[in-house]
């Protein structure tokens, strides 16, 4: 297969608009779904898995919030370890490392946007006097 310029140029394109996309965070927070209903059964896997069970998901009886103390709370790959941990455990029937999110104010605008507006003069008028140039301490 042949090269030509035009397409390293593409490729070259496209790579660097897929490296311009913004990884994912995976914080090390698992949502797991077990087989058996029950807060003592879930607190058994989490135990036995080195994991700390926060909880029930919204008042579920079969899904829990587990966490991971020995991972750092945000990272940039997911931890397949503790991930194949959890889902070869016979209790559990899936599982679920939970991605970060980017944390912005409400409401909140970057000063480069928020300068645009009070720089376009676009909005105002010319001088209407066309003896206006020849008005020297007008015209800097």
């Amino acid at each position: 297969m042949i090269i030509y310029g035009r397409d390293v140029s593409w490729l070259s394109i496209i790579f660097v608009v897929s490296l311009g996309e913004t990884l994912e965070v995976y914080t090390n927070h698992f949502h797991v779904h077990t087989k058996e209903p029950g807060l003592e059964n879930a607190h058994k896997i989490a135990k036995r898995n080195g994991f700390i069970n926060r909880g029930a998901v919204l008042g579920s009886d079969h899904e829990f919030h587990f966490i991971q103390p020995a991972l750092s709370h945000a990272r940039t790959k997911r931890s397949i370890g503790h991930h194949a941990k959890l889902h070869n455990d016979n209790d559990i029937l899936r599982v679920e490392q939970l991605t970060g999110y980017k944390r912005t104010k409400r409401g909140y605008r970057p000063l480069v946007e928020r300068l645009q507006n009070q720089l376009d003069f676009s909005s105002v008028q010319s001088p209407t006097d066309p003896l206006y140039n020849y008005q020297w301490y007008l015209v800097g």
